[in-house]
């Protein structure tokens, strides 16, 4: 929750350089990816093994490094930083 507001901050506050925008949302989109996939993955595995001292990660232990990725994702969507223009 708290990566989100930082985000929602980050795009709202305008005074922001736009390369710092975009720098703070790849982080913050990354970090709730992360927390996310953790969760699912470790609450998908315990369900399915009925109990918690039986479940096993296996290779689901790789999703959370792999949801990383997903900070990418806003990157993306914010808008570029514009050059900055020069008076000749």
């Amino acid at each position: 929750m708290g990566a989100a507001a930082i985000g929602v901050v980050a795009v709202l506050y305008p005074t922001i350089h736009a390369l710092a925008r975009r720098l703070i949302l790849l982080a913050t989109g990354s970090v709730s990816a992360i927390a996310s996939a953790q969760w699912l993955v470790s609450t998908g595995l315990t369900i399915r093994a009925g109990d918690p001292h039986q479940a096993v990660l296996g290779a689901w232990i790789l999703v959370p490094f792999a949801a990383f990725a997903y900070g990418v994702v806003p990157l993306l969507l914010a808008p570029p930083p514009r050059p900055a223009r020069t008076s000749a």
